[in-house]
């Protein structure tokens, strides 16, 4: 569980991958959840993140951004619940230092989809170690169809 003071550091997070980060805008993602366990982020068809015009299907850059995204802030999270002797300034520290170690993306099916269609991105993790954390990516489109699976590896800052 998330000590409660170390709530506040975690919707800043979200706020950063959701609204925040210039990176991240076009996607106009939603926080649907976000604990030490797993992160579930949820973001519109846009034409801003469309790869085959002809076909009209999501950029495989677009899908890694979203997969790199929940796995990073799935990693934040867990290092935030492992390590709870660790200061809210230390927590920073770590959290600033946090970054992608590998993106393992398997793109199993086209992401189509019309304005206003939506799809899913989650995290969880499998292993939260002092340096390592390791979580299951996955990606859906609004009808539960599985368009991606991978595992990200990001250090623990």
């Amino acid at each position: 569980m998330i000590p409660s003071n170390l709530q506040p550091l975690l919707e800043k997070v979200a706020r950063l991958f959701t609204k925040d980060m210039p990176f991240m805008k076009p996607f106009s993602a939603t926080t649907e959840i976000f604990n030490e366990e797993k992160v579930v982020l949820k973001f519109e068809m846009s034409e801003a993140l469309i790869g085959n015009v002809h076909q009209k299907i999501l950029h495989g850059g677009a899908i890694s951004t979203m997969l790199d995204s929940v796995g990073g802030m799935v990693a934040m999270s867990a290092v935030f619940t492992h390590f709870p002797a660790d200061t809210k300034e230390e927590q920073i520290k770590r959290l600033m230092k946090t970054c992608t170690i590998n993106l393992n993306i398997h793109y199993l099916r086209p992401g189509r989809g019309k304005e206003g269609d939506h799809f899913i991105a989650t995290a969880e993790v499998v292993r939260c170690g002092a340096k390592i954390t390791v979580c299951d990516l996955k990606l859906e489109d609004q009808e539960g169809n599985l368009l991606a699976i991978g595992t990200g590896t990001y250090k623990n800052g």
